[in-house]
């Protein structure tokens, strides 16, 4: 099923947006820690220069870098807003980091306003969510997700009686071994009297 048809392009788009998650992090990850300290900024009123827009934003980048790029429109503006204050907190001295990590800041941010560096790759976002979208509302998709409902249903149900007889058996497998032990007091039992009343050592089997 997953290599057929929708579902089989759906499945494939899947593993390609798992890939593009990958790659939007890549692509921001020496803004990570200069996106906490703006945040930090933001939170305690200190002159970040955020609109509550732009900081919601900037959470979601915080939060789930795909999802916010992703859902861009063309040239990412809200991104080089953000990008654009969080130059100018850097240069202001607003921000605590250790000079790598600005070094590496300052340089994704001018690789991005300047060289347009991820305009490719917001493409293939945008074009790999819309393919998710009109291919999960097709209505082959739509049929398969039924029957899988359906089937996962049943399995449901067998898990449920699966568990039951577990139980069960475990019930019964408990009170075999407690007759078992029983038996074997007993049967040492007899064997001691027997030894009592005549003398004569005896074994039950």
């Amino acid at each position: 099923m997953k290599s057929k048809g929708s579902i089989g392009q759906l499945s494939q788009t899947g593993s390609e947006i798992e890939a593009l998650c990958s790659e939007v992090k890549h692509s921001l990850q020496h803004l990570q820690k200069p996106f906490i300290k703006l945040q930090s900024l933001a939170a305690h009123g200190e002159g970040s220069g955020l609109t509550p827009e732009e900081l919601g934003k900037l959470n979601r980048y915080l939060e789930d870098p795909f999802e916010a790029f992703s859902t861009e429109t063309p040239g990412h503006p809200l991104l080089r807003q953000i990008l654009l204050k969080l130059n100018r907190s850097i240069s202001e001295g607003k921000l605590k980091l250790k000079p790598e990590k600005v070094r590496k800041a300052e340089q994704a941010i001018d690789n991005i306003l300047n060289k347009n560096s991820l305009a490719s790759l917001h493409q293939r976002c945008t074009d790999a969510i819309l393919r998710k979208t009109r291919l999960s509302a097709s209505e082959e998709v739509a049929i398969v997700q039924q029957d899988l409902s359906k089937l996962q249903g049943r399995v449901e149900n067998m898990m449920r009686k699966k568990g039951i007889i577990e139980t069960e058996e475990s019930s019964i497998q408990r009170i075999h071994n407690e007759t078992l032990e029983k038996i074997r007091n007993h049967k040492s039992e007899i064997e001691k009297n027997i030894f009592s009343f005549m003398g004569t050592q005896v074994h039950i089997d």
